[in-house]
């Protein structure tokens, strides 16, 4: 058996969500299969492990940096900024996302610099929700700017696109993943995943791996 790696996903309820909506057990269950042994770790139970998934929060109400002062993890999951810029219907502006997002990745290295971070574009959204798709866009935008900027600096991160490819269909209601679109996510976490397990199965992950998915 691998050596377990502690994965912390982070975000709203997108994350919080429970069985069989939770992208977390079709990650737990796709990384099995690779013979990864992980453990998700964070103060809320999950469906399998835990999670640090707070309904209703924006980016800039994930304490990352106490979340993993209480339970240390190798690899944090991020997909957050939905309720920036659905603000409870009221709408909010991407850039604002971004700033926030750029301050809570800050915060996470300033603390512990070896934490890798994947980050990954919101999914997109439907029904009355679906007028802020335009500021979806542009957070995304900014988003890449900022990943650039922090790989090109030396940080542990990584970009994955949820948003690319997730239909409408895929949602429940505006705003959440069916167990289709939350196995799509998944899926998009897996990517960069695959090439930080271990190459042999005594070894620790390797955190080279930084491009954009």
């Amino acid at each position: 058996m691998a050596s377990a790696v502690t994965i912390m996903p982070v975000g709203d309820s997108i994350t919080a969500q429970a069985d069989p909506t939770s992208y977390i057990r079709y990650l737990d269950t796709n990384l099995k299969k690779l013979g990864a042994n992980p453990s998700f770790v964070g103060s809320q139970n999950g469906v399998v492990g835990f999670h640090e998934g707070h309904p209703g929060f924006r980016i800039d109400q994930l304490d990352v940096v106490a979340y993993l002062a209480a339970n240390p993890a190798q690899i944090v999951l991020l997909h957050a900024g939905t309720n920036d810029i659905y603000a409870g219907g009221v709408g909010g502006l991407g850039s604002v996302a971004v700033t926030r997002m750029g301050t809570l990745l800050d915060a996470v290295w300033a603390s512990r610099p070896w934490v890798h971070v994947i980050v990954s574009k919101i999914i997109t959204m439907k029904g009355s929700a679906a007028v802020w798709i335009p500021q979806i866009i542009n957070f995304h935008d900014g988003l890449v700017d900022l990943i650039r900027t922090k790989q090109a600096a030396g940080k542990p991160v990584t970009l994955v696109d949820s948003f690319t490819g997730f239909t409408p269909s895929m949602l429940n209601d505006d705003l959440h993943p069916t167990d289709t679109g939350a196995d799509f996510i998944a899926n998009r976490f897996l990517i960069p995943l695959k090439g930080m397990l271990p190459r042999d199965r005594n070894t620790s992950l390797d955190f080279v791996s930084k491009r954009s998915y």
